[in-house]
């Protein structure tokens, strides 16, 4: 068993954001294109923890990010496609080396939030 790593976080938080009460959307969602609703699937989240709670403080913090950062988040965790394909998506256009730095610097932030800290340090997957 290894440890829950941020991405393992957003990926819980992209499938609570964008498959949320059979469709419902919150306000990143209504500024995605090219949404596809998932199954709601949190069961890696332990019982007891306000997963309601640790998804609106992740959707804050995405909230609050750099365009950028958030536009490449929005795009590694929401949508299909290689890193090469996504880094074309973002607008500007940007080449990969730069998609995965600055997905790499949103993760970091986002891998700061004290809920999710509590998370990556207690939960093993």
């Amino acid at each position: 068993m290894g440890m829950m790593q941020v991405g393992d976080v957003l990926d819980l938080w992209a499938k609570w954001s964008f498959g949320y009460s059979g469709g419902q959307v919150n306000v990143i969602g209504r500024l995605m294109d090219g949404i596809e609703p998932q199954p709601l699937r949190i069961s890696a989240i332990p019982y007891g923890v306000d997963k309601e709670g640790v998804f609106c403080a992740i959707d804050a913090a995405i909230c609050a990010l750099p365009p950028m950062q958030r536009q490449v988040i929005l795009l590694e965790y929401v949508q299909r496609g290689t890193q090469e394909q996504k880094a074309r998506r973002c607008s500007p256009k940007i080449c990969v080396r730069t998609y995965r730095s600055q997905l790499k610097r949103a993760e970091v932030q986002i891998g700061r939030l004290p809920c999710v800290q509590k998370l990556l340090d207690n939960v093993a997957v």
